[in-house]
């Protein structure tokens, strides 16, 4: 059985009492989705499923020390795993800033560290054009419909990184 979020003053909480702490307004819109939309979501499709034992941080907007800007880092400390995953999402509400903007998207994934790394985008009929982009490139792609469904249509390749402790990820976001 899928575990079940719920929304509690800012804060989103599965049932097996793993707590997400993040502030954001959650408003849908069948026509218009805009970044912070995206967020929650993405946050609540990531996390399920983790074991009752593991520890979550998320952030968003976290800031890389040359002063980009990573829309959504989590990252998970689980019994089964030394040190911690780093899993970063690029949020994008555009086709044009997803993939084309050399500033944002996918050209921005290229500058993060993670074990995982997503581009996120409201689900549209450009999500295969950006599926082919994150396919080439290694990059997960997350669609988030109108009713808050996340709907995975890419994996992303898993890369090693060298970040096994917090000290290390926070200095690094």
């Amino acid at each position: 059985m899928k575990n079940k979020f719920f929304i509690e003053s800012f804060k989103c909480v599965n049932v097996n009492n793993i707590s997400i702490n993040i502030s954001i307004d959650l408003i849908y819109s069948q026509y218009f989705m805009t970044e912070n939309n995206l967020v929650l979501p993405i946050v609540c499709y990531l996390c399920d499923g983790l074991k009752y034992r593991s520890k979550v941080l998320v952030y968003q907007e976290a800031t890389l020390r040359n002063w980009n800007r990573v829309d959504l880092v989590i990252v998970t400390a689980t019994p089964e795993y030394e040190g911690c995953l780093i899993t970063a999402v690029e949020l994008e509400s555009t086709l044009k800033r997803a993939i084309y903007d050399p500033n944002h998207g996918i050209y921005q994934l290229e500058k993060y560290v993670g074990n995982k790394l997503y581009l996120g985008i409201p689900a549209n009929e450009f999500c295969k054009e950006v599926r082919n982009k994150c396919e080439e490139r290694g990059y997960g792609l997350l669609a988030v419909h109108g009713d808050g469904k996340v709907e995975e249509l890419q994996k992303p390749s898993f890369m090693d990184c060298d970040l096994h402790n917090y000290k290390d990820v926070f200095y690094r976001f």
